[in-house]
């Protein structure tokens, strides 16, 4: 081999590591149960070669401890655990470049909760896709520079989760997370596998989620499915026309097909709001 092609083979040899070096995250557990985290470290270790956990904690504060001298990437966290759960946990914990995963087997509301605040979640047992899928979205927003949650937006979406009052929700979008107003949206418009929500007053925002994802994300009951490609919110509609087997005009003017056998329980609903 000529020094040529020596120097282009360390050049890319080392890029190589570099690049390699760059994909590793830094993770700790933390979660009171042991068996808890000697099966999530397993799952990392299975599925997860470029994951390197750096430590292990059954108890909150010896984690509190480690995270005062050492920087890692993603800390798994459980939320139900004696003397400092999950949330108190992280208003204790120094502030730093650290994502979080947490790990739950909370109720409906909680979860709810999780979701509408974009924040990534495993809910026990851990399922192998889960977790690939909750490193993969943490990933994604470290290369734009957007942390993957907001403690403080959290922490309100639990208290209006538990009264069924969630007012906002978390929309992730190319640039990161864009925090919308339910009432804001006007009507969502399925693209193939991508949605077009259309809001009120602002530019619409165009995500590579399908409606399906919208319509559970939203979980209001004053949006309805009116047609395959459309969510509405019911209360941005202007006007329903019966000609043309029914159609509805929004607030915008947009106007938006009934499907046919939508149309009957999409009156009901029209009527009982009057």
């Amino acid at each position: 081999m000529s020094t040529l092609e020596n120097v282009l083979f360390e050049t890319n040899l080392t890029l190589k590591n570099k690049f390699q070096m760059n994909l590793n995250l830094k993770v700790i557990l933390v979660d009171d149960e042991p068996d808890a985290t000697t099966i999530l470290s397993h799952e990392l270790k299975t599925n997860c070669p470029n994951i390197e956990i750096v430590g292990t904690f059954n108890k909150p504060k010896d984690a509190l401890l480690f995270l005062k001298n050492n920087e890692v990437d993603i800390i798994f966290l459980d939320i139900e655990m004696p003397v400092i759960n999950g949330f108190e946990f992280l208003e204790l914990a120094p502030k730093a470049d650290y994502d979080v995963i947490f790990t739950t087997a909370y109720d409906q509301y909680a979860l709810r909760a999780f979701k509408t605040s974009a924040c990534e979640y495993l809910v026990k047992p851990v399922s192998s896709d889960d977790l690939i899928a909750a490193i993969t979205k943490v990933r994604e927003l470290r290369k734009i520079n957007q942390k993957n949650f907001s403690l403080e937006f959290l922490m309100n979406q639990l208290k209006e989760a538990k009264t069924n009052s969630i007012k906002k929700i978390a929309i992730p979008t190319s640039d990161g997370l864009s925090m919308v107003e339910i009432n804001d949206i006007i009507y969502c418009v399925a693209e193939d596998s991508y949605c077009n929500i259309v809001l009120r007053n602002k530019p619409s925002l165009f995500i590579a989620k399908n409606l399906k994802y919208m319509d559970e994300l939203i979980g209001n009951e004053k949006f309805f499915r009116v047609h395959k490609s459309y969510l509405v919110n019911t209360t941005a509609i202007d006007q329903f026309q019966k000609s043309d087997g029914g159609f509805i005009i929004m607030d915008d003017k947009k106007q938006i097909p009934i499907a046919r056998s939508r149309k009957s329980e999409f009156l009901n609903i029209l009527s009982n709001q009057s």
